[in-house]
């Protein structure tokens, strides 16, 4: 019996005997727009720790939220508007943009990525944000990825993957499509992971999966078939072996052998058919998990993912993003701008 085979065994056994066990006591951080009525309303996409205090959530309208006390409270952060000239249509986008992701790289350096091919950048905490050229010719950018100071990768629709080896100042694009034209499927790199600092992993639409061994200069298909044709949405490598991707339809997939296989992994959501949009796992340790998706749905594992539990937090609002801190903290956000953790508010 292959090791995968097995895995998946012992999940499903161990899973039935979880699946109405509550793992955690969550609790909100940042009530839901009705409940604060403060006037910065926005659905949250994204969010991103540093550290056990410093962290930043992005989402509709250009919203961008900072936090420096572990999400106790939150300030409210702008990005600069366009140069003059550049509106809808040029490289920097025009309009309000939608922000998709946000990727925390220190307590001062974090980067977020948007509609109209936006992308930008601060130093300073996010005083202020600086916009880049990111080359993705108004199309929308949905991930960004650090794998050093000077490696990294945004993807987005159009089969975007754009890399850079200078830290950001500037940006090729090793992987695009035209513009899907009316009636058409569209692919989308939805999310983008690296196991070690050459071996990278892309998802995206309909079940795209695609592997570089060359530092991102080349994407391609892997040797063996995937088994999800499914949008892919999420994905993390916890150890150059391990990986997990997330998807619609409450898809979950595992590799143990550096993505030579994957495995789907039974879980609550299939029951729902609830889509999953992003995975975390505690820095360091790789028995300990949490995935977010539609209708408040967050499942944990405390073994490895060798079962996956919902967690009742008494949210039903879309749970778009999940991060983890290497304290064990972890933090989910989504509909009307709400914000949990696992911990008690103080």
């Amino acid at each position: 019996m292959s090791r995968v085979t097995l895995f998946s065994l012992l999940a499903a056994t161990v899973l039935m005997g979880w699946s109405l066990q509550v793992q955690a006591d969550w609790t909100v951080l940042r009530p839901d727009d009705f409940q604060r009525n403060d006037g910065v309303e926005g659905e949250l996409k994204s969010i991103s720790f540093a550290d056990d205090l410093h962290g930043w959530a992005v989402g509709d309208n250009g919203l961008i939220l900072h936090t420096v006390d572990g999400g106790k409270t939150w300030e409210l952060q702008k990005l600069p508007e366009p140069p003059r000239g550049q509106g809808r249509g040029g490289f920097f986008g025009g309009g309000t943009p939608q922000l998709w992701r946000v990727r925390a790289l220190s307590p001062q350096k974090a980067w977020v990525v948007g509609s109209g091919g936006l992308a930008a950048y601060t130093t300073d905490g996010g005083q202020t944000w600086m916009r880049v050229n990111s080359q993705a010719s108004g199309s929308r950018l949905v991930d960004v990825l650090f794998v050093n100071e000077q490696l990294g990768f945004l993807t987005g629709d159009n089969s975007h993957i754009i890399k850079t080896t200078d830290g950001g100042q500037t940006w090729v694009a090793v992987s695009s499509g035209r513009r899907a034209r009316a009636g058409d499927n569209r692919t989308i790199v939805e999310g983008i992971a690296f196991a070690t600092e050459t071996i990278g992993w892309a998802v995206g639409s309909t079940g795209t999966v695609v592997v570089t061994r060359d530092a991102g200069d080349n994407w391609d298909p892997p040797e063996n078939e995937v088994p999800a044709t499914e949008n892919l949405y999420g994905i993390t490598f916890v150890s150059p072996q391990e990986g997990w991707i997330v998807g619609q339809e409450g898809v979950i997939l595992h590799t143990t052998d550096g993505g030579n296989h994957w495995e789907r992994v039974p879980n609550p959501a299939e029951e729902e058919f609830f889509d999953l949009y992003d995975v975390a796992f505690v820095p360091g340790d790789p028995t300990r998990g949490w995935i977010s998706g539609d209708g408040g749905m967050l499942l944990e594992t405390q073994n490895g993912g060798a079962a996956w539990a919902r967690v009742e937090t008494g949210i039903h609002d879309v749970l778009n993003g999940v991060a983890a801190t290497p304290s064990g903290r972890a933090y989910a956000c989504g509909g009307w701008g709400i914000i949990l953790w696992n911990g008690i508010v103080e």
